[in-house]
């Protein structure tokens, strides 16, 4: 039963921040943001989205699938709209819903093309936060930190480009006892979906890190200059490192769409450089505003054009 609420967990959590905090100060921060600049803020969030989905254009071109930019476009789009309003954004699959049916695309290869540009994402996330971590708790000299550095760099490559070892990892997925009554369903999509996984190589993982090393830096860029709408002299490294790390604790999957673990995080954080809970929930609403609200409009306008499945 307890499976069915876990989310709210997050609204907890906002609550209770919501609760302890001094609204008189909030406001007088809210109103020191000038809304025009945060218009024109928001207008890089184009061509943040355009890098993501020709990155996923390009994952399907390595695979031999045609698909135009506007149609990736407006199907990347379409994801990110889906996986806002589901569980666990199992709604970013109808990407592989839409090559099925304009391209005739098995679902299980399809599926593992969503699944490599994720990782992607997760993985420069994975990168960027560890640094922040270490450089703000003293960890550089510590095991505690270059182990999972070497691993990241060193192992994940590794493991990409052995097709025997992701056989087996899948295979253990597949037979894995939580994942017991979804078994079949994956077998049946298996083969397609390593035929996908199997031909990664060192070639694509450049490109497709150039690529999202150019996108991540129009989103710490954005961030930075939303941050300095609310305060004033903060560096755009600190700016990064925030953002990766609080973008690592709402994937927890206690809340929808970071609510509440993004405020929660953003104010521990804010509190190591001497900031206030105020400041904190105020850019943090400009960061949901920015990379929520906005997004969903726009997912929404593409899946009404590029088709509702």
């Amino acid at each position: 039963m307890y499976k069915r609420y876990y989310q709210l967990i997050g609204i907890l959590i906002l609550v209770v921040i919501l609760v302890r905090l001094d609204f008189n100060n909030l406001f007088s921060v809210l109103k020191k943001i000038n809304i025009y600049k945060f218009f024109l803020v928001n207008l890089l969030l184009i061509p943040n989205l355009f890098l993501k989905s020709f990155r996923w254009k390009y994952i399907l071109k390595f695979q031999s699938i045609c698909y135009s930019i506007k149609d990736a476009f407006l199907a990347y789009l379409s994801g990110i709209y889906a996986g806002m309003i589901t569980p666990g954004r199992l709604g970013e699959t109808v990407k592989a819903v839409y090559l099925k049916n304009d391209r005739n695309v098995p679902f299980g290869r399809g599926l593992a093309t969503i699944l490599i540009d994720r990782f992607c994402d997760l993985y420069f996330l994975l990168l960027v936060g560890l640094f922040g971590i270490a450089t703000y708790h003293n960890f550089f000299n510590s095991w505690f930190f270059f182990l999972p550095v070497i691993f990241l760099f060193f192992g994940v490559p590794y493991i990409l480009t052995r097709q025997g070892l992701i056989t087996r990892l899948a295979s253990i997925f597949a037979n894995g006892g939580y994942f017991e009554k979804y078994s079949h369903k994956f077998k049946f999509h298996f083969e397609e979906f390593y035929a996908t996984i199997k031909v990664i190589n060192i070639n694509l993982v450049i490109i497709l890190a150039a690529i999202t090393l150019a996108s991540y830096l129009i989103y710490f860029w954005q961030c930075y200059l939303l941050f300095l709408l609310v305060v004033y002299g903060i560096p755009f490294f600190t700016v990064m490192f925030f953002v990766s790390i609080t973008a690592l604790v709402t994937t927890l999957p206690v809340t929808f769409i970071g609510i509440g673990t993004r405020e929660a995080s953003l104010i521990y954080l804010f509190s190591m450089i001497g900031r206030s809970t105020e400041e904190a929930v105020c850019v943090s609403f400009l960061i949901f505003i920015s990379f929520h609200i906005n997004t969903a409009i726009l997912g929404l306008f593409s899946w009404y054009i590029k088709g509702r499945v």
